[in-house]
């Protein structure tokens, strides 16, 4: 009798939120950690005047209860109120659900659930792997496989140095943020993506450009479809389009419309209580073991959108500089040996020689 096969195509939604809140932690050297300030960016969850607070049930933390509780409320009046809840130990689950049944093979695949570039590439599924408890010395873990896209020859990365600190700093960030910006778009005439990590962050920045750029601007608007908006960034071919959430992996662009994607902040996940608690578990560890894999394979997802097809050319741009030469992060190298582009520079005529050796007059 033949086995069944659950293939398992793992959108890049399902490999960022369905973690779960326990599992073994990536043995990564934490160094002199950079404490990461993400309290502006919790607006992406949670909107202004909403707010999350983990409970028991007797409103105390659920410590011993083998799930987390939380409760969200909407509104000052807090008429509207949401209680959630999430198994702690979701690897248990889903072991039980893939991966120990004799009926039938699972097999799980995705281009953005590694991090890092370990030699042996094992180590590059570990965060992965810990967290679904997939059962590695008795299944298959393949080998990474190469792109067929020329990344090196169609595209660069460009990175910023010497910002301000988007959190420590973060008006001056923004302001600055917002010059950088604006001569990113003037060198590619508009034709851009620009991906938030807080909805509050993209809103300042889209009203900061109004009247700055000959070109048009979209923001990401709640109730908008989708659909509508990419169809309308696709017709106007010099538009410019800010957008944060489902922007980073569920969106596709083939052509000269999108040949420029602006990374606005590294994408670290926000507080909220499954990250909280998963941090809590690997304690001061927290930041290289559960924050920084977050942080990689969102990045990933996002600088994802500019190549598309094996025609597609562009540059993408990271304004923090927490990943330039002079950041004294412990991810920096993580993040660069991570990534499919490998070319990159900090020099804004090198890219600009390169954006346009690749875009030429046949191609507008």
């Amino acid at each position: 009798m033949k086995k069944k096969v659950l293939a398992l195509f793992l959108s890049a939604a399902l490999c960022v939120t369905v973690l779960p809140a326990t599992g073994m932690a990536a043995e990564f050297g934490s160094g002199d950690a950079e404490i990461i300030e993400n309290a502006a960016d919790s607006q992406e969850m949670f909107s202004a005047e909403e707010t999350t607070e983990p409970m028991g049930e007797t409103g105390q933390p659920a410590e011993d209860s083998e799930d987390i509780f939380w409760m969200t409320t909407k509104g000052k009046s807090r008429e509207n109120i949401c209680l959630s809840s999430c198994p702690k130990e979701v690897d248990k689950l889903t072991s039980r659900l893939l991966f120990q049944s004799e009926d039938f093979t699972t097999i799980l695949t995705s281009a953005t659930i590694t991090s890092g570039n370990s030699d042996n590439y094992l180590m590059n599924y570990r965060y992965f792997i810990n967290n679904i408890k997939f059962p590695y010395k008795k299944g298959i873990v393949s080998e990474p496989k190469q792109s067929p896209f020329a990344y090196d020859e169609h595209a660069m990365i460009y990175y910023t140095e010497n910002m301000p600190h988007p959190s420590r700093q973060r008006e001056q960030f923004i302001a600055a943020g917002v010059q950088e910006i604006i001569r990113l778009l003037r060198l590619t005439e508009g034709k851009t993506l620009i991906l938030f990590t807080a909805k509050t962050d993209m809103r300042e920045v889209f009203q900061l450009l109004q009247g700055k750029v000959p070109y048009q601007l979209m923001m990401q608007k709640e109730g908008d479809s989708q659909k509508e908006v990419l169809d309308k960034f696709k017709s106007n071919i010099n538009s410019v389009l800010l957008g944060t959430g489902s922007y980073w992996e569920g969106i596709s662009v083939e052509g000269m419309a999108l040949s420029s994607v602006i990374i606005f902040k590294l994408p670290f996940p926000v507080p909220e209580p499954i990250i909280d608690y998963k941090c809590s578990l690997s304690g001061d560890k927290h930041l290289m073991e559960v924050l920084v894999p977050e942080m990689v394979i969102k990045l990933k997802q996002g600088i994802g959108r500019l190549i598309r097809n094996q025609t597609d050319k562009g540059i993408v741009s990271i304004i923090d500089s927490r990943v330039g030469e002079e950041s004294r992060a412990p991810y920096k190298q993580i993040i660069w040996d991570s990534l499919p582009i490998k070319n990159k520079t900090n020099n804004f005529e090198v890219i600009t020689e390169f954006y346009q050796k690749i875009i030429t007059k046949e191609d507008i």
